[in-house]
C-alpha cells in the first residue's frame, strides 16, 4: 500500500511537470540548374527522416521523464512571399522552440533578425549552412552549429595537403555564391599555409555528366 500511493506521487510531479518541446525543421531546397545523376540527388526528407526518427526515440524515454517532442517540419517554398521572398515568421513560429535550420544564407538571415526581436528567442541549430560570417559578423547567442564552417573545412584540407607536401594547387571553383565563399575560405587557408595556387578555372556546369558517372 505504501509503494503504491510513492509510486502515484511519484507519478503525479512527473504529469505535473511534463515538458512539451516543439521542434521546427526549416529547409529551403533550391532545385540544380545542371544535369546530376540521379544517385546524387539529395532525397525529399533529407535531415527530416532523420529527426523524425531521434524524436521517436527520445519520446520513449521521455515517457519516464515527463519529456515529450514533436516534430514540425516547414519548407519555406510553401509559405514565403512569392514576391519578396519574405517570411511572416510570427505566423509560422508562434511559440518559442528549438529550430533545425536548414536553410541558405537570405533565409536564415531573415530569421536571426527575427528572433533578435524577441523577448523569448528560439534556439537555433544550424544543420547545413557554412557561411564563415554566422560565426563571425552575424554571431548570436541562440545560434549554434552542427555543421562545419567553410573556413574549418579548408583549413582541414589546407592541413592535410600540407601533410603530404601537395604545396601547388590547382583550384577548379562552380559559378554559385557558395562557391564563391568557398573559394575565399581557401584562398585564406592557402595563405596561411603557404599553399600556391597555381592556376584557377571556372567549372560553369553545362555540360550533362550523367552518362560518364553512373
Amino acid at each position: 500500500m505504501v509503494l503504491c500511493s510513492i509510486l502515484f506521487i511519484v507519478s503525479a510531479s512527473i504529469n505535473a511537470a511534463d515538458i512539451d518541446v516543439k521542434i521546427y525543421h526549416l529547409s529551403h531546397n533550391d532545385l540544380t540548374n545542371y544535369a546530376i545523376n540521379p544517385l546524387l540527388v539529395e532525397p525529399d526528407d533529407a535531415g527530416i527522416a532523420g529527426a523524425a526518427l531521434g524524436i521517436s526515440d527520445s519520446n520513449t524515454t521521455g515517457k519516464f521523464l515527463g519529456q515529450h517532442y514533436t516534430l514540425h517540419p516547414i519548407h519555406l517554398h510553401d509559405i514565403a512571399n512569392v514576391t519578396t521572398s519574405l517570411i511572416d515568421w510570427t505566423k509560422h513560429l508562434p511559440q518559442a522552440g528549438l529550430i533545425l535550420s536548414d536553410l541558405a544564407s537570405p533565409y536564415l538571415q531573415q530569421l536571426l533578425a527575427y528572433n533578435a526581436t524577441l523577448s523569448t528567442p528560439h534556439l537555433l541549430i544550424n544543420i547545413s549552412n557554412r557561411d564563415n560570417s554566422l560565426r563571425q559578423s552575424q554571431c548570436t547567442q541562440m545560434l549554434l552549429h552542427t555543421t562545419p564552417s567553410n573556413a574549418q573545412i579548408t583549413d582541414a584540407l589546407g592541413q592535410w595537403l600540407l601533410s603530404k607536401r601537395l604545396n601547388r594547387v590547382f583550384l577548379i571553383d562552380g559559378d554559385t555564391p557558395e562557391d564563391d565563399r568557398w573559394v575565399t575560405s581557401f584562398e585564406r587557408t592557402a595563405k596561411r599555409y603557404k599553399l600556391k595556387i597555381e592556376a584557377s578555372k571556372k567549372w560553369p556546369f553545362d555540360t550533362d555528366l550523367r552518362s560518364t558517372v553512373s
